[in-house]
């Protein structure tokens, strides 16, 4: 006579769940460190630009990112000085703004930009520091009100980037040691329980008189 092996059907039932949300969580923790990486090389905008004289322009700005400790507005240009930095004081006299709007035209962010360097990112100046506003696609528009003559000539390019510390990496964290935990308890409940099912199945050979007598199982008995 055969009989439902209970335990032996729970512990491949544990198995498979802990199997799932190992697949789960190990690729949760995959696409949240692609997404970092992409983050680290991502320019939400970028546009070429003359700051030596007034004007107006603008382009679309792609945000992607929430998570950044901060975000910036940098120039990249060709004039620098013998330590691969745009040399102090060269943007004096720079007066612009920077305004990014949503689909709605509703104003997000508005900021001057600096003319005084305080922090440059391999020999890009930041302009504009701010704090990342939710994920979409808005529109930023550079309003040049008085330029830098000593700019003239020289090719220019205004981009963002976001300014990552490394806490952006928690979730892959998070989400790996989950991955490692459940992926332990697969491993264990597939050795504990393969054996048995790989021999037996789900049922176990029960005699009549046992079974007539309706005695408790034990552990061994049912796995």
């Amino acid at each position: 006579m055969r009989k439902l092996a209970k335990l032996r059907l729970t512990v491949m039932i544990v198995a498979v769940l802990t199997l799932v949300a190992t697949a789960c969580f190990s690729y949760i923790a995959y696409q949240a460190n692609v997404e970092f990486h992409n983050w680290q090389t991502a320019r939400p905008m970028s546009v070429p630009l003359d700051l030596s004289q007034p004007g107006s322009v603008s382009v679309p700005f792609q945000q992607t990112c929430v998570s950044a400790h901060s975000e910036g507005i940098y120039l990249d240009c060709t004039i620098l000085d013998q330590q691969k930095q745009i040399p102090q004081g060269l943007l004096k006299g720079l007066a612009a703004t920077i305004t990014i709007t949503d689909p709605a035209g509703k104003e997000v962010l508005k900021q001057s930009l600096r003319d005084d360097i305080q922090r440059q990112f391999n020999g890009q100046a930041e302009l504009v520091n701010f704090l990342p506003f939710e994920r979409g696609n808005y529109q930023a528009t550079i309003e040049i009100e008085s330029g830098v003559p000593a700019l003239a000539d020289h090719p220019q390019t205004l981009y963002a980037r976001y300014n990552l510390c490394g806490m952006e990496q928690v979730p892959v964290a998070i989400y790996g040691f989950l991955a490692c935990c459940s992926g332990v308890i697969t491993l264990f409940a597939v050795l504990i329980v393969l054996p048995d099912v790989w021999q037996f199945g789900i049922w176990k050979q029960v005699c009549v008189a046992e079974s007539a007598e309706s005695q408790p199982q034990t552990v061994s008995d049912d796995l």
